[in-house]
């Protein structure tokens, strides 16, 4: 056995060189992924293997993702050559990796993200059920759930995750440069255009603010979703000067980030219960120093600080958020500040290469004390 290694950040003796993880979602990997992305790439430390059972074609799949066809291909795959740790994103997709983890006795870590500890155990039929048993399983079972939010970490442990093993451990977002471009329109959105995302509330956000200010407020959308024609209409009906790009690379996205003065993004429980887990996006607006408009729905609160890097409004409160986006479209300083400040925390918080080495010090501690399942 190789000796291990020095001690690591939280006083856990390092793995030695080459451990490796395999990180399994069913699909690899969807363009509103980028945050899995940039999870796996910024891993030092442990070597890692992306597992899954369906590709996806998009800017962001590769082809050294190891796609199989279910989980008898994922239990002999592991067989030949076992990961010292499986890592599986959402708990819905755990329940099918679970009996190989537990036959092959791998510790195993799973991340939830929302709808599996919110919408999935609301489903209705056989579907239900399954995420009715399968999740609570997963999440007693697990050695580590780790939540990227104190919400999420709730909603777990609501679902059935023992508050011992969960581990709060935001993702984070790789800090680019700042874009050197002087915006050109009032607000900016950036994600899914689904009704959890509040696409419609935005619109609807934008021309309350126009009635108040006395002046259009223009409005660019990047994104793609079933919800884009209702968007769109809704621009129309409203006489909201829209411009929806659809699905850009992601390269694009911090220069597109920085067209707008203030990103507003009203994601707020959808008809199935699920709410935001926590919001990536808000972390790039923020990151290109731009305030945000949100209301405090589920983990956004923990992203956006308010008063300090935006301004949030009650769930659902579209007069409330058009005070907001009246008040910073005003307010030059104000949206200065409020962007600044959202720029630094981001650098001192939400760097991924930060977040991931407190993700790799997790697999350090599963890895040495694990339980070990027998078949």
């Amino acid at each position: 056995m190789r000796p291990a290694g020095p001690a690591g950040r939280n006083g856990v003796v390092n793995p030695p060189p080459g451990r490796r993880v395999a990180v399994h979602k069913r699909d690899w990997l969807p363009p509103s992924e980028t945050f899995r992305r940039n999870q796996t790439d910024a891993c030092t430390r442990w070597e890692v293997e992306c597992t899954g059972f369906r590709r996806v074609e998009s800017a962001l799949a590769r082809e050294s993702d190891v796609i199989l066809e279910g989980p008898e291909d994922l239990r002999d795959r592991w067989s030949a050559t076992p990961p010292d740790l499986v890592h599986v994103h959402w708990a819905t997709e755990a329940i099918d990796v679970l009996p190989v983890v537990r036959q092959l006795g791998m510790p195993l870590v799973v991340t939830v993200h929302g709808m599996d500890v919110t919408r999935a155990l609301r489903w209705p039929g056989t579907r239900g059920d399954r995420a009715r048993t399968g999740v609570p399983q997963v999440l007693r079972s697990a050695d580590a759930v780790v939540a990227p939010s104190h919400f999420l970490a709730g909603r777990a442990a609501a679902a059935g995750a023992p508050s011992e093993s969960i581990r709060v451990l935001p993702i984070g977002i790789p800090v680019p440069e700042r874009v050197a471009r002087e915006p050109d329109v009032d607000l900016i959105f950036v994600g899914r255009l689904i009704p959890l995302k509040g696409g419609v509330h935005l619109v609807r956000c934008a021309a309350a603010a126009a009635q108040a200010l006395g002046r259009p407020v223009t409005v660019r959308v990047i994104g793609d979703g079933p919800e884009r024609a209702a968007i769109e209409r809704t621009a129309a009906e409203l006489d909201v000067p829209l411009d929806l790009t659809g699905l850009v690379p992601p390269q694009d996205v911090p220069g597109l980030m920085a067209s707008g003065r203030v990103f507003v993004g009203l994601s707020r429980v959808d008809e199935e219960g699920a709410r935001e887990g926590f919001g990536m996006t808000f972390l790039e607006a923020a990151a290109q120093a731009r305030p945000v408009v949100a209301y405090d729905s589920g983990g956004v609160g923990e992203a956006v600080q308010h008063g300090v890097t935006g301004l949030l409004a009650a769930e659902g409160h579209e007069e409330e958020a058009a005070r907001h986006v009246v008040r910073l479209l005003g307010d030059g300083e104000l949206r200065t500040r409020m962007g600044e400040a959202g720029r630094v925390r981001v650098e001192r918080s939400f760097d991924i290469a930060r977040r991931t080495a407190a993700l790799e010090d997790l697999y350090d501690t599963v890895a040495a004390g694990a339980r070990r399942w027998s078949g």
